[in-house]
C-alpha cells in the first residue's frame, strides 16, 4: 500500500472510529433497554400503578368501614341484605325502583 494512502486511512479511522463509537454508546444511552427513554416509560408506569393501587388502598378502607358497621349493628345487616339479594323478612314489603336515567 502507498503511504499517503496508509496515512490517510490511519487518519480517518482515528476519526471516525471513536466518533460511531461514542454515536453507539450514546444512542444505546438514550434508547437501550435501560435507557432514559425506557426509564421514562417505568417511571410513568410507576406513578400511574401507584395512583391504582391508593384508589385501591381507599376503596379497601370503605369496605372495612362498612364490614365494621355491619358487625356491629343488625339493621344494617337486615338493610344490606335486603337491598343486594333482596332478602326480607317475612311480611316486609320490599319497593324497587328503577333508574330514570340510561345505562352507560
Amino acid at each position: 500500500m502507498h503511504p499517503a494512502l496508509s496515512r490517510l486511512l490511519s487518519r480517518v479511522m482515528v476519526a471516525f472510529v471513536p466518533a460511531i463509537l461514542l454515536l453507539l454508546v450514546a444512542s444505546a444511552a438514550v434508547w437501550g433497554e435501560t435507557g432514559i427513554v425506557a426509564r421514562q416509560q417505568l417511571a410513568d408506569r410507576l406513578k400511574s400503578e401507584t395512583e391504582a393501587l391508593a384508589a385501591i388502598d381507599r376503596e379497601n378502607a370503605r369496605l372495612l368501614r362498612e364490614l365494621d358497621l355491619l358487625g356491629s349493628d343488625p339493621l344494617l345487616v337486615e338493610r344490606a341484605a335486603a337491598e343486594e339479594i333482596g332478602w326480607a323478612r317475612k311480611g316486609t314489603t320490599i319497593y324497587r325502583f328503577e333508574d330514570p336515567r340510561p345505562a352507560r
